[in-house]
């Protein structure tokens, strides 16, 4: 069970961490891509307005790129701790069972 608690505290901590990742990337988001075209694919809908991404300089491409592919790295990580925190339950569970003899 400790180790469980454990494995929470770090998911946790890598929410936290991504929803802050989030908000860096947001402002760029709201400024430069058509958000409505980002939903329709998010949705899985058609494509039903016109896409656009309003970059003028390369500093801000790059910038735009570096902050994606820090929220990608983020989530990876999270993932990564969900699937652990899932394995250590799926034990966790087992042991329990076995413990208390249920099922």
């Amino acid at each position: 069970m400790n180790a469980y608690d454990v494995q929470l505290k770090k998911t946790g901590y890598r929410d936290h961490v991504e929803d802050e990742g989030l908000w860096v990337l947001a402002p760029y988001n709201l400024d430069l891509l058509n958000m409505e075209v980002i939903s329709d694919i998010r949705f899985n809908k058609p494509i039903t307005h016109d896409m656009y991404i309003k970059i003028t300089d390369k500093r801000t491409t790059d910038k735009l790129i570096n902050l994606v592919m820090m929220i990608k790295s983020f989530r990876t990580r999270t993932r990564q701790e969900y699937e652990a925190q899932l394995n250590i339950a799926d034990k966790l569970i087992e042991a329990l069972k076995k413990e208390y003899h249920l099922e």
